[in-house]
């Protein structure tokens, strides 16, 4: 017999709101216009890294990011922000192993250690990487417009990355020690429309400057605890 597949967002919004995961996983209702364009940007971001860390050129990644967004200046954002990275990160201190690797595993009685005979979870990471050291961390991509040391503040709150770090680590067979995140934030400077404005080459050339310093890139490699772990393996069977 085959299982129910479930996401993290199904868990996520059943630990949140069980109605609300009975309106949209059981009875598959969703508001009209949901989620049009709420995570588009961080979308083109999580793309264009992903390009990169396959060897993708720079000009590879900056004519993706015109193509998909040019109609605003999204496209000028989105191209500020890599340059920055790329120039940031010129080198990495991991290799790296996967990228956008989906998953899915069984999920566990945590008292028994039995497996569930009715749904498995199913997921995707950004990246694993492995350590000089020959130890392996997930590597996950946000993107913010929040102070930086505010944001850092709430990762270790994350649910989904416990979740993964352990189950992703029990599908590849191997200890997952950390999570790198990897972070990036936007500016949300506008155009200047006064005197005539700015064209997309000065608008470009003044967002750069905005994301050349340090407060705009940021990595927060955290080890979760071994109870915390647990506690999400109960959430999970619950």
């Amino acid at each position: 017999m085959s299982k129910t597949v479930l996401t993290y967002s199904a868990l996520s919004t059943f630990r949140n709101c069980r109605r609300k995961y009975f309106h949209r996983y059981v009875k598959s209702l969703r508001r009209k216009g949901m989620g049009a364009r709420a995570l588009f940007y961080g979308s083109i971001i999580h793309n264009a890294l992903e390009m990169h860390y396959q060897g993708k050129s720079m000009e590879e990644i900056l004519d993706y990011i015109y193509t998909v967004c040019k109609e605003d200046d999204t496209w000028i954002h989105a191209t500020a922000m890599m340059l920055g990275y790329m120039e940031t990160y010129r080198e990495e201190p991991w290799e790296v192993v996967s990228l956008e690797e989906e998953f899915q595993v069984p999920i566990i009685n945590p008292e028994t250690g039995h497996q569930s005979t009715t749904y498995e979870l199913r997921g995707k990471v950004d990246g694993l990487v492995r350590h000089p050291d020959g130890s392996y961390s997930l590597l996950e991509h946000k993107t913010t417009s929040f102070d930086m040391g505010t944001f850092v503040q709430t990762l270790w709150t994350d649910f989904q990355t416990r979740l993964y770090q352990e189950r992703y680590g029990a599908f590849k067979d191997i200890e997952i020690k950390s999570v790198i995140f990897n972070i990036l934030r936007k500016n949300n400077k506008r155009r200047y429309k006064r005197d005539g404005g700015e064209t997309d080459e000065q608008f470009l050339s003044r967002l750069r400057e905005c994301h050349s310093g340090p407060e705009m890139y940021h990595r927060e490699e955290l080890y979760f605890d071994p109870v915390l772990t647990a506690e999400i393996g109960e959430q999970v069977w619950d």
